[in-house]
């Protein structure tokens, strides 16, 4: 994996790619969202990619295998490879629950920052039932749980603990954007 390194506005951009990974509940997308607006990057949720038997699948309860997310992570990585020819930064929302997941992604080649979101399972599953017109039913949480790889913690990953609100996530995870800026 690259090291990484956010670009000053004084700084010729270099495309920079920041994951905020963990099961599905942690809140990535919304996080995600908030820190693209920010930096006015792109933003991209990578339940995009999926294709409509992949997502029907899960909706009705049926984990995907490995077989089955390779060609979504194919997809995902490809769009990222797309994104860094033309120069520009991504901010990712995606499980990245297999370290291999994570390297197809990083393989695209751009300075990557990992958000790893994690908790406790009661409260992402209360988040899961609770929200509306997603197709990833609370009853396959436990698979995702399983299938974690979580990252190894380096200087450029940052974990953080969803259990407080969206604000101080988003806070958070700009002081660590902002630092790994400053190396």
């Amino acid at each position: 994996m690259q090291t990484s390194h956010v670009p000053s506005a004084t700084e010729t951009p270099l495309p920079t790619l920041v994951l905020v990974m963990g099961v599905s509940g942690t809140g990535k997308s919304t996080l995600a969202r908030k820190i693209a607006d920010h930096y006015h990057f792109t933003f991209i949720d990578a339940d995009d990619f999926h294709s409509e038997e992949s997502k029907t699948r899960m909706s009705q309860g049926h984990a995907l295998s490995e077989a089955m997310r390779e060609p979504w992570i194919n997809k995902l990585s490809q769009f990222l490879r797309s994104s860094k020819h033309a120069q520009r930064s991504c901010v990712l929302a995606f499980s990245g629950l297999r370290k291999t997941h994570r390297q197809t992604i990083f393989s695209a080649g751009f300075d990557n920052l990992i958000i790893y979101l994690h908790g406790d399972t009661a409260l992402i599953e209360q988040r899961i039932n609770q929200r509306a017109n997603h197709f990833m039913p609370a009853t396959l949480l436990a698979s995702q749980i399983d299938a974690m790889e979580p990252p190894e913690i380096t200087t450029n990953v940052f974990a953080l603990d969803v259990s407080t609100d969206i604000d101080t996530l988003f806070n958070q995870s700009l002081s660590f954007i902002h630092s790994m800026n400053e190396k």
